[in-house]
Order: structure tokens, then sequence, then C-alpha cells
């Protein structure tokens, strides 16, 4: 078993080397519908979802946010941008500043937590 990148391992499922058990994201990926969550598999509390994203250094002015953001969201809503993402069994999201700082909160505090009680630390 292993948890590893879509991209990664579909080619070996649809060859009927592997099979997929579930996605760990909290909801099903639309790129891949037929896999359960890990949550409806009985692992409620395991989330370990990857996602990409665009930051901007600090104390960027918010007219230069506005304008990346709203170019990152129209070339996210072009067929092809999002056809070639799928073939990658990415999701395209283009979510909202407020929405994507809140899942950066919550990573850092969920890893925050597993680093702390596992005692890792970089060398």
């Amino acid at each position: 078993m292993a948890l590893l990148p879509a991209a990664a391992v579909m080619p070996h499922v649809k060859a009927g080397k592997l099979r997929a058990l579930a996605v760990a994201s909290p909801a099903r990926s639309p790129s891949l519908p037929d896999i359960p969550t890990l949550a409806e598999s009985g692992l409620p509390n395991i989330k370990g979802d990857a996602w990409i994203g665009l930051i901007a250094p600090a104390n960027t002015p918010s007219s230069i946010i506005n304008t990346l953001h709203e170019n990152v969201l129209q070339i996210l809503a072009e067929p092809a941008v999002q056809s070639r993402l799928r073939t990658q069994y990415m999701d395209p999201v283009g979510n909202s500043q407020a929405d994507f700082s809140k899942l950066l909160q919550e990573d850092l505090a969920r890893w925050k937590q597993v680093v702390e009680q596992n005692h890792i630390k970089l060398d």
C-alpha cells in the first residue's frame, strides 16, 4: 500500500497492475469519480491532498495580487488548460484568496502538530 500522486499510479491502475483503494482528499476527485475517499472507506481522520498555488511576497500591492488572481482564473477557465490538467489527474480550483489563505493556515496547523508529535527536526 502507498499514498502516491494519482498521475504516478493511474497508468498502473488502468493497466490492471494496481488497484486504487481511495483518494486522500476530503471529497471525491472529479478526475477520479469512481474512487472513494478515505473517509468513505472508514478512515475519516486522514487527509493528504496535494495542491499547487501561487503565492506572492509579503506587502505585494493588492492591485497586483488582484490582477494575478484574475489572470489565473482566466487561464484555469480555458478548456485546453482544464483538459491538460485533468490528463494529469489534477482538478483546477481557482478559489478565492481568502479560501486559499484558509487552506494554507489549516495545512500549517495540521502539519505542525505532526512535526511536534513526532519530534521531527531539520538537520
